[in-house]
């Protein structure tokens, strides 16, 4: 063959990266036939064989997204963006463009293909919403429990994450004469997957073996492309390389299978846990800092707001009973609704529409409600029973979910007009009837009894001891407090439940007086001390007759409050410890008569004993009593004949005496107030100090002749001042030290010294305007 004869022969691949598929262009420039066309068209997919085993690839390594979205629906979102980058790659192969001609195709392809793919249904504000999802759907991707459902804000990750890593492989091959390097490129997406994705182990240890399988496979494409001598043949090119890969493949799968199946088998496999960032995610929202739902009960029970409309329901049953918030934490002061030893921001973790899947039931009824927010505060969601799916109007719904009593959470709480989706699964028990034949998973229940004030122990003990564990003891409870007694959720009823609280509350068992926050406090400790697993529950339970045409409001004034007890093969079922408001206290007082019964005279003292006439010592020490007594009165008659000789001085020491008197007193009083303030404002805990502000203020409007009701709230006590025209200047500053008390009350953390000293400001400027006006 002569020189012109000889086709024209590109270098091996390993010396010219980017011309490393061009031994095939002067085939297809010049066909010599059918079966020449044949070979050429061949030949122009067999030189792709590399870039479609990197596409494999880079799906693989993307796959572990499958971890925290609902099913494989990711799949498809990762699919098309491993093909679009794909196309540039090729596109950049064929036309041997240059490193930044191919970052500006992808970048344009990625951008027009994303907001295609990612927004489901384009319009003219997708751009927008594919740029804003880019932006923060990371963050809350990492911050979502699982499963998080592929929502037009979560898909550009997914998206993103495959697309930059096939483009990335692709390139890599290309431009770098290293066999496998395109592997680097898989990684990068494996770890990203990784890290913003919960562990699924067993895939995990698939995608190890088939990226191991893949990456050898390019390798060797890549080195019978170097091997090919010049002037080979398209057929003779073809059919080796086939033979030889057909034997490696079937080895590496062989390997990469046994090592899936065996590798966790191995000894130390399971030493190290994997590294997940999204461990490292903080939560911003500490459901600890809110009010407890249980304290905030009393304002929506108070006369004029009991017929606000807070939410309206429209559902396919009747739910009767909606639970918004359940507190299983006490510490003594405070129902919780998360355990303060582990942080509530731990245990409200975000979710998405879909909600995890919690321990249901069984026999539980599914439910579809939608729900209209009219007047709702708190960042409390009602959710009926256990909800499975909450899909707020808008993207803007920043759910929270207590993964341990399913309380669902707004942290930036409600606003009128806001409508959501739910679904929700109801406790097939409605109510605690038949609750006696009930047993109780006692494990891990037991209270810690030395801090438990004795009224409440003398109560659990006569009510509960005696009693077969279980079920009699919650009837004999729910029995005491619903059939004996007396609702009243008037002023003087103010709330909280400490046990304090809670120990005058029982302190006269035969005349229980209170409202739900009360019963429901009081007994969910009873039942503790009886070890029972008992928790706390919040809501609003209306009448099914409520419901018109699936439609019902419910009101504030249906706010209340009872206890769950988790039963054996049932699950936490509620049981309603208040009596019917109906049951409204009474002047005479249960069980007692009042009898006007006549006290005789006391009778007289007895005869003192017979002494004897023989002297002896105490004989003696008489005399010099009575001696002693002589001189007293005869020191006496002289200083009255000294009144009488000077009336002068009589009537001027009678005159100054009250003045002298006063004096004294005012000084004592004086006194007496700054040992007290002192001792208020140099207490030891900043919580003391501000209790202290409060105090001293109560004190000082007292002594200003403001009348102060007895256990009235800090809040009462300032509506007080503002409604009379003598101390409304001082409401203000009241309200500021009422609000303080609240804080250093009910917060988890104690309040800081500044706190402290503001209080007492406010308390001197508040108790200076009373002073001023009530004069």
């Amino acid at each position: 063959m002569t020189a012109a004869e000889t086709p024209n022969q590109e270098p091996p691949a390993f010396l010219a990266s980017d011309d490393r598929y061009e031994p095939f262009d002067e085939l297809t420039a010049t066909p010599q036939g059918t079966k020449a066309r044949v070979a050429t068209q061949m030949a122009r997919l067999w030189r792709y064989r590399t870039v479609a085993l990197i596409a494999v690839m880079a799906a693989v390594a993307c796959i572990g997204f499958a971890g925290v979205f609902v099913g494989w629906s990711h799949l498809a979102v990762t699919a098309i963006a491993v093909a679009g980058a794909t196309a540039c790659a090729v596109a950049g192969l064929r036309w041997r463009l240059l490193v930044s001609e191919v970052i500006v195709l992808n970048t344009l392809a990625f951008v027009v293909a994303g907001v295609v793919v990612t927004q489901w249904v384009p319009g003219p504000s997708a751009p927008a919403d594919f740029a804003t999802a880019l932006a923060s759907g990371w963050a809350e991707l990492l911050s979502s429990q699982a499963p998080a459902e592929l929502t037009g804000r979560l898909a550009p990750v997914p998206f993103t994450t495959a697309w930059v890593t096939a483009a990335l492989a692709h390139e890599l091959d290309r431009r770098v004469p290293w066999s496998g390097i395109a592997l680097v490129g898989a990684l990068v997406g494996l770890v990203t997957t990784s890290l913003f994705s919960a562990e699924v182990p067993t895939l995990a240890r698939y995608q190890g073996g088939a990226l191991v399988v893949l990456t050898v496979l390019v390798a060797r494409v890549h080195r019978h492309e170097a091997e090919l001598d010049v002037g080979v043949s398209v057929t003779s090119m073809r059919r080796p390389g086939l033979a030889k890969l057909v034997l490696p493949a079937a080895v590496l799968a062989i390997v990469g299978v046994s090592a899936a199946l065996l590798g966790p088998r191995l000894p130390l496999a399971d030493a190290n846990d994997r590294f997940d960032l999204r461990e490292l995610q903080e939560n911003p929202w500490d459901p600890l800092e809110a009010p407890s739902p249980l304290v905030t009960l009393k304002a929506q029970l108070k006369e004029g707001a009991r017929d606000e409309v807070a939410f309206r329901v429209t559902a396919d049953r009747p739910v009767t009973r909606w639970t918004t918030a359940v507190l299983s934490t006490f510490d003594g002061v405070v129902w919780h609704v998360a355990d303060p030893a582990i942080g509530g921001a731990a245990q409200f973790v975000p979710v998405d529409r879909t909600l995890p899947e919690l321990a249901r039931p069984a026999d539980s009824l599914g439910v579809r409600a939608s729900i209209e927010i009219v007047n709702l505060d708190g960042p409390w969601v009602p959710h009926g029973g256990l909800p499975i799916q909450a899909d707020f109007a808008g993207d803007d719904a920043n759910l929270r979910l207590n993964l341990e009593t399913s309380t669902l959470a707004r942290p930036d709480g409600h606003r009128s007009g806001d409508r959501y989706e739910l679904v929700t699964a109801l406790h097939p028990v409605s109510d605690s009837s038949g609750i006696e034949q009930a047993q109780f998973d006692v494990a891990g229940s037991a209270t810690e009894l030395d801090l438990v004030p004795a009224p409440i122990l003398n109560l659990a003990a006569e009510l509960v001891e005696g009693r077969d564990l279980g079920g009699a003891q919650i009837a004999a409870i729910r029995d005491r407090f619903t059939l004996e007694g007396f609702y009243d959720a008037g002023r003087e009823r103010p709330p909280g439940h400490s046990y304090a609280q809670i120990a005058r509350f029982v302190d006269d068992p035969t005349r229980l007086v209170g409202y739900e926050e009360q019963y429901a406090a009081a007994a969910g400790v009873l039942a503790r001390i009886a070890g029972i697993p008992t928790r706390v529950a919040v809501g609003y339970v209306i009448p099914e007759d409520r419901y018109q045409n699936g439609v019902a409001e419910i009101r504030a004034g249906d706010a209340t409050a009872w206890i769950e007890v988790n039963v054996i093969g049932a699950g936490w079922v509620p049981v309603d410890v208040t009596p019917d408001r109906s049951r409204e206290p009474t002047d005479q007082e249960p069980g007692r008569i009042r009898q006007n019964v006549a006290i005789p005279n006391e009778p007289p003292p007895p005869p003192p004993p017979f002494e004897s006439e023989d002297f002896d010592e105490d004989d003696e020490d008489e005399a010099v009593d009575e001696d002693e007594d002589d001189d007293e009165q005869a020191e006496g008659r002289s200083w009255f004949r000294v009144f009488v000789d000077r009336p002068g001085l009589v009537a001027g020491g009678i005159a100054i005496s009250p003045l002298i008197g006063f004096g004294l007193l005012g000084l004592i009083a004086a006194l007496v107030r700054m040992r007290r303030v002192r001792r208020r404002r140099g207490a030891a805990a900043t919580d003391e100090r501000i209790v202290g502000a409060w105090a001293e203020l109560v004190d000082r409007l007292t002594e200003s002749g403001h009348d102060v009701p007895i256990n009235a709230t800090p809040l009462e006590v300032v509506e007080g001042l503002a409604g009379d025209d003598r101390t409304s200047v001082a409401a203000a500053d009241a309200r500021q030290v009422a609000d303080l008390v609240s804080r250093a009350a009910f917060a988890p953390r104690a309040p800081s010294v500044d706190d402290a000293e503001r209080a007492w400001v406010h308390t001197d400027a508040a108790s200076d305007a009373a002073l001023e006006q009530l004069g």
